[in-house]
């Protein structure tokens, strides 16, 4: 396994929050606290047939200025995007993500455009420790683990 901050540090382009969103949307998103339980992860996902280029893993001060959770680095259209997510649970959950980050723990995001590949997601993360999971869609955020 590659070390976390390389393993696909950079999401695919045009699927970032230069769109406005934290993460891409559709995809299954968790906290993992150690690097050992993320090893497990990364080897639970690949058993369950997701390819690297399917799951990201964010780290370190590099992961968090690529939130940039403010918008401040991505010009005015950013910033307007981080107003209109703080009407929804978008924000806070941008919040929680860069704690765990500013913490040392690892968000591991996968992506998942259908119900059963959601459901594979979810089971690989809960699985292998991961904490607070939950599935972002294009107008929705749905909680599927604590």
């Amino acid at each position: 396994m590659q070390p976390a901050n390389e393993h696909n540090a950079d999401l695919p382009e045009g699927r970032d929050a230069g769109e406005g969103k934290l993460f891409p949307y559709n995809t299954v998103v968790g906290v993992v606290d150690e690097p050992e339980q993320l090893e497990s992860l990364v080897n639970a996902l690949a058993a369950e047939g997701f390819s690297e280029g399917e799951f990201h893993v964010l780290c370190g001060e590099a992961s968090i200025l690529r939130i940039d959770a403010e918008g401040k680095r991505k010009g005015l259209l950013s910033r307007v995007f981080r107003i209109v997510d703080h009407l929804g649970p978008e924000h806070d959950h941008t919040a929680q993500h860069v704690r765990a980050l500013e913490n040392g723990q690892f968000v591991v995001i996968v992506d998942a455009q259908d119900k059963a590949t959601k459901l594979r997601a979810r089971d690989a993360l809960a699985a292998n420790s991961a904490h607070f999971v939950n599935y972002y869609s294009r107008w929705t955020v749905e909680k599927l683990a604590p």
